[in-house]
């Protein structure tokens, strides 16, 4: 593997013509744990997909291309995750504005050591509008194909090369008359102390201790205090480079909601606190201040946790992280009167909160049928839901 170093300081062609083949498995590596500012300022002016927290293999991609031959073949085996996140849409953009994408193999979990879902990608130099991704299985056959020009209709050139032609029609189905989940409130991050020794304790030492959440306390409806305080002082966690200590104000509001953040159950958990409880930034929590005042909370809350939502979200964003942009993606439909269904929500998290969960998971699916109704789908569509959940 080269050095970062020799890796940066190449010349974009090694000859006029660059290479017939490139081919390779990059390194795996976020672009925040890159250590070095030095490096990360580098990496930032040479490469265009630089953005938010893009990975090193990113800049392999790009860079492949740059030394490509006009008529050559570049392939590597890569992470799934530049398909759909916003932190790859830049990355996105060269592959499907400037290059042609020919071929996709998805390949399952376990087949090399990485705790991200591999794939192999197969392209040109050469933009073609008319060409079609053949998508591959783990078994290299056939699967299905996606049209350059569906890709180029997303705003962020997202491509899904995971659903089925039904799957994708209910997505369209969600999605239409749906406003994003961005236009009814947004979600941060929550608490990074850049120190939890210091900030986070069992014990109530005084008035700026309070009770903290981390992502694997949630659960749907449900949050479970696993007796841990943060002794919440943001002037002193500032003092380290890093850190994300919020407002009092941020969470001190009369409700909110929050998720977990690092998504190893895949699936999209979200509780409902009106105890102004503080998280951590396993975390991502409401910003009251952004809430449109109109949309109830625990609406937003019930349509987060159903089946509908979770079957778009799920399949839509593979990823073992929630992030701020795939979130507020989330397409939410509104209706007259919420009432029936707050009754509903509030019957849920009294079960969560008393552990009753058989009778909870027969609320839950009691919910689901009202979103499946809110979302217009039909019976053959809801059990397209159901098999895939």
């Amino acid at each position: 593997m080269v050095s970062i170093i020799d890796f940066y300081v190449l010349q974009k062609r090694p000859s006029k013509e660059g290479f017939d083949i490139v081919i390779g498995n990059p390194p795996y590596v976020n672009f925040a744990n890159i250590k070095s500012a030095e490096y990360r300022t580098v990496l930032k002016e040479k490469f265009y997909s630089t953005k938010n927290k893009c990975d090193l293999y990113a800049f392999f991609i790009e860079f492949g291309f740059d030394i490509l031959n006009r008529n050559g073949i570049i392939t590597y085996i890569v992470p799934h995750t530049w398909k759909a996140t916003d932190s790859f849409s830049k990355l996105r953009e060269i592959m499907f504005t400037q290059h042609s994408v020919k071929q996709i193999v998805n390949l399952d979990m376990g087949i090399f050591d990485a705790i991200v879902q591999p794939l192999i990608m197969l392209a040109t130099y050469n933009f073609d509008e008319h060409s079609d991704i053949n998508i591959f299985n783990s078994n290299f056959s056939l699967t299905s194909n996606v049209n350059i020009k569906e890709i180029l209709a997303s705003p962020v050139y997202v491509i899904d090369t995971t659903s089925s032609l039904l799957e994708k029609s209910i997505f369209k189905k969600i999605e239409e008359g749906s406003k994003p989940l961005s236009d009814f409130i947004k979600f941060s991050r929550g608490i990074k102390t850049s120190d939890d020794k210091r900030f986070i304790t069992k014990e109530l030492n005084n008035s700026d201790c309070k009770k903290v959440y981390r992502g694997r306390n949630l659960k749907a409806y449900q949050l479970n205090w696993n007796g841990e305080y943060i002794w919440y002082r943001p002037d002193l966690m500032r003092q380290k480079v890093g850190c994300v200590p919020h407002t009092k104000e941020f969470f001190d509001v009369p409700e909110k909601l929050v998720t977990q953040r690092v998504n190893s159950s895949r699936q999209l958990l979200v509780a409902y606190d009106d105890q102004q409880n503080y998280f951590l930034d396993t975390t991502n929590v409401s910003n009251y201040s952004t809430w449109d005042g109109r949309t109830p909370l625990k609406y937003l809350c019930g349509l987060l946790n159903s089946k509908v939502i979770n079957f778009w979200y799920c399949k839509k964003y593979l990823m073992p992280t929630i992030g701020g942009y795939e979130l507020h993606s989330i397409p939410i439909k509104t209706v007259a009167d919420y009432t029936p269904f707050i009754t509903l929500i509030n019957e849920a998290i009294l079960l969560a909160q008393q552990n009753n969960y058989k009778v909870l998971n027969l609320k839950m699916s009691e919910i689901d049928k009202v979103v499946y109704s809110i979302y217009g789908l039909t019976d053959a569509e809801i059990k397209i839901i159901e098999q895939s959940i």
